[in-house]
């Protein structure tokens, strides 16, 4: 597996699960229009190669209406619960492929967000 986060050092890195977490800083929202999950930015958040299926557990904390907005071969959105009690989160078992993740914003707003990516070969 493979993390890369656009913009920081780590773009060429390889990171294995037992690595993780990781997290980023940054801005939700974007000049991109998403069909159903909200603004993104045109640079993803992070670039995910898994040579494997892989657990992953992705949690966005901050932005006013966040969304995880996932391209590749599970091609995700996630919307923000505004009652639940901790912030937007997805968990689960990835196929192997290569993802972009982007936080998004339903409100057209840019504001700061955590991006934190856990994962391991096993939930």
């Amino acid at each position: 597996m493979a993390i890369g986060f656009a913009g920081t050092a780590l773009a060429a890195e390889a990171l294995t699960p037992r690595e993780l977490p990781i997290t980023v800083q940054g801005l939700s929202g974007g000049s991109q229009s998403t069909a159903n999950c909200g603004a993104i930015d045109a640079v993803p958040h992070a670039d995910i190669h898994l040579d494997s299926a892989t657990y992953l557990k992705l949690t966005v904390n901050g932005g006013s209406n966040p969304t995880l907005y996932i391209e590749g071969p599970l091609n995700l959105c996630i919307l923000h619960d505004k009652t639940a009690p901790t912030g937007l989160q997805t968990a689960g078992r990835w196929p192997a492929g290569d993802y972009r993740v982007f936080v998004g914003e339903k409100d057209n707003a840019r504001d700061s967000i955590t991006l934190n990516i856990q994962g391991s070969g096993t939930p």
